[in-house]
């Protein structure tokens, strides 16, 4: 393994690869070597974490304390890595309280070191700290810690609205707004009925996909969910992970969050799951309040976020049978989830998105924003030109 200078440009890659290239080979012996020469820190202990496109592993140190090694997918480009950086820092100004991880130097003082792999791939690491608590997945969400969730999400919404990056305008399969590109995938779902509904559910997000441009947008963590948000004694301990984020209408990052929660009541009555939904959506407000033309939408982004879980799902076990555990991990829940949202009309689904969100007048159709512009300027859609005086 050979280190290279961590001045050396990594192009831009392409980001539709990133999901399709396998991840690092690394050994734990080899991660903590990398420690050693990179960062002049001793490693002990070298525990492999979990990963759907990267390689990470917690060490810990002699000096004291833990760390993590994470080793980026050799498809990433490193202007999204240093986004990425760049967007922890900024959340640290603007919101010192939210526990968020925060990216270390090496010793020649850059925060990204790109190396040679056992595997002759070149691949960038950085050094992260450790954020104390136990992620969530896997735990059944009350409407009490839903709330919590909630307000964890549009706290780092509001913590971001604020920062840019150039590199924000990526797109990646895990964006919702692309929902439509994984529709070739649904001849990968081999049980009929499951394959009729994914056809189905394509068809009927398109209208609130169409509605995204119109929105409130900025750049998002995209990505607040229960394997990301850490708690200790009941409560928030943390928030990490900032590999999906990007610039993209707020309610997208809000499905993502509320997908994530209510697939972990899935198993409940409805009556439960839209209990633990008004939690987390009253929890959420109490920071950012909602537009109703965010609520007519929501309940088609969280059938888009689950359409996207399982398709990148099909794929990806295909292609990488090693990680199949990973990747399948919200299979079962997502198309539970999903069969429970489909039987659900879409004139119902606005009703009751806007009497949790407690907006009103929503229209019972998705509004077509064109035509009400066209409408309230008289017919016309364009601006008039300014008369001659």
């Amino acid at each position: 393994m050979s280190i290279r200078s961590s001045q050396r440009e990594v192009g831009m890659a392409d980001e539709t690869n990133v999901l399709r290239e396998p991840r690092p080979v690394m050994r734990p012996g080899a991660a903590a070597d990398l420690l050693l020469s990179a960062y002049g820190e001793c490693g002990i202990d070298v525990r492999e974490l979990g990963g759907e496109r990267d390689r990470n592993f917690m060490l810990r140190l002699v000096s004291g304390g833990c760390v993590v090694l994470k080793i980026s997918n050799s498809a990433e480009s490193r202007a999204v890595l240093e986004m990425e950086n760049a967007a922890m820092a900024h959340v640290a100004r603007v919101d010192p309280e939210l526990p968020i991880p925060h990216v270390c130097d090496a010793l020649d003082g850059e925060k990204i070191v790109s190396f040679c792999a056992d595997d002759g791939r070149t691949h960038m690491a950085r050094l992260i700290t450790v954020v104390p608590g136990q992620h969530l997945q896997g735990s059944t969400i009350s409407a009490d810690l839903a709330s919590r969730i909630g307000q964890c999400c549009a706290r780092i919404q509001v913590a971001l609205q604020g920062f840019f990056h150039p590199a924000a305008g990526r797109t990646h399969d895990w964006d919702v707004r692309e929902c439509g590109s994984l529709a070739v995938r649904s001849a990968l779902i081999t049980d009929g009925d499951r394959k009729r509904l994914v056809v189905r559910a394509f068809d009927r997000i398109k209208p609130a996909l169409s509605q995204l441009p119109a929105l409130p947008a900025h750049i998002q963590h995209n990505d607040v969910t229960l394997t990301n948000i850490l708690t200790s004694d009941d409560q928030i301990s943390g928030l990490i992970d900032f590999g999906d984020i990007q610039h993209t209408a707020a309610v997208c990052d809000l499905a993502a969050s509320l997908t994530s929660v209510l697939r972990s009541v899935h198993h409940q009555s409805w009556n439960q799951i839209v209990c633990v939904a008004a939690g987390f959506i009253d929890g959420y407000q109490r920071v950012r309040p909602m537009e109703p033309a965010e609520a007519v939408v929501i309940g088609e982004l969280l059938i888009a976020r689950l359409l996207t879980t399982v398709m990148i799902s099909a794929k990806r076990s295909l292609d990488h049978g090693e990680n199949v555990d990973y990747i399948e991990q919200y299979d079962d829940a997502s198309w539970a989830l999903l069969e429970q949202l489909m039987a659900i009309e879409p004139g119902a689904m606005q009703q009751l998105w806007a009497r949790l969100c407690g907006t009103s007048r929503v229209s019972q159709q998705l509004p077509d924003v064109a035509a009400r512009r066209a409408k309230s300027m008289g017919g016309r859609s364009h601006r008039s030109p300014m008369p001659n005086h």
